[in-house]
This record gives structure tokens, C-alpha cells and sequence, in this order.
């Protein structure tokens, strides 16, 4: 089934706030944004933190971490700054990859006093179903939509995204 623009919209009041619960100075255009952000994120299941949205039993930003480290290595800075997270928060992120066995540390070759993260072999071979995941995940989601909204949806995020980090 393929869903137009119109179909998505009413998709993705999920829960919309209701007028009584929204802050007076709240503009319409915001309002539609929450609504529709926040009716994604239950709706592609982004809210829950034991399982991806594409049914693999870790966190986002682990997964996250993970496919990043295909890659290659990269030290908890250079993670943390990726991902967005605070230091310490990669920090943790990392003794649950290491105690999965997903990754090792080594001494960075560039820096003695700081380390590396690597994948394990273990490891790559969670990353890349994670990956396959996703995209079988987003195949499926993107097919349900009408070719011409697709680009529009992908500007629309990438507008968000940068608009957020400006911020």
C-alpha cells in the first residue's frame, strides 16, 4: 500500500497534543510539527530503549556506535562527538559493547595516553545485521510512500537536522 502525502499526515497523529495541553504561544506550524515528529518517532518505534526501530535488541545509540565503528577505529571523544552524547554517556555506552563482547580498546597509535575502539569480529557481524536491518526497515517504509514525496521527506529531515544543530 501506498501512502500520499495526506495519507501520512493523518498516519502520523498518533497521538496529537490537544489544544488544552499546548502552550499558548504555540504557532500552529509547531504544533503540526510536534504532532507529526512525535507521532513518527512512537510510530517507527524510536522511543524504546531496548530495541532498535528495526527489531535488534540494543539501543539506538548503540547501534549507532556500532555502525559508526565500521569504519574503523575511533577513540570516546571522536564517538561521543558523533554521536552527540556526553562523554560519560559514551563512556557506559561502551562497557555494555565490551561486556556483549562487540568491541575491544587498544592505545590509540597516535595518542599513548588516550585509546582506540574496534569492532570485534562479533562485533562486524552485529553492525552488518544491524545495517541490513535498517535498510530492509527504511526499503519497506519508503516503498509505502509515493515516489515524488520521497526526496521531499528526505530534504525535510536533513532541514531539521541542521536546523537543530545550529541551535
Amino acid at each position: 500500500m501506498i501512502l500520499s502525502s495526506n495519507q501520512l499526515v493523518v498516519a502520523s497523529r498518533y497521538m496529537p497534543m490537544t489544544t488544552k495541553h499546548r502552550p499558548a504561544e504555540d504557532s500552529q506550524d509547531v504544533a503540526e510539527l510536534c504532532d507529526a515528529l512525535f507521532g513518527f518517532i512512537r510510530a517507527f518505534g524510536l522511543h524504546r530503549t531496548d530495541e532498535t526501530p528495526c527489531g535488534v535488541p540494543m539501543s539506538v545509540s548503540e547501534a549507532q556506535a556500532m555502525t559508526l565503528l565500521l569504519e574503523g577505529p575511533a577513540t570516546p571523544s571522536q564517538l561521543a562527538d558523533r554521536l552527540a552524547l556526553a562523554r560519560s554517556t559514551v563512556s557506559r555506552l561502551l562497557e555494555r559493547l565490551d561486556t556483549e563482547g562487540w568491541i575491544r580498546r587498544r592505545p590509540d597509535p597516535a595518542d599513548g595516553r588516550s585509546t582506540q575502539v574496534v569492532l570485534t569480529a562479533r562485533g562486524h557481524r552485529t553492525a552488518d545485521r544491524v545495517l541490513a536491518a535498517r535498510h530492509a526497515r527504511l526499503s519497506g517504509l519508503m516503498a509505502k510512500i509515493d515516489e515524488p514525496d520521497r526526496a521531499d521527506i528526505v530534504r525535510a529531515l536533513r532541514l531539521l537536522a541542521e536546523a537543530a544543530h545550529v541551535s
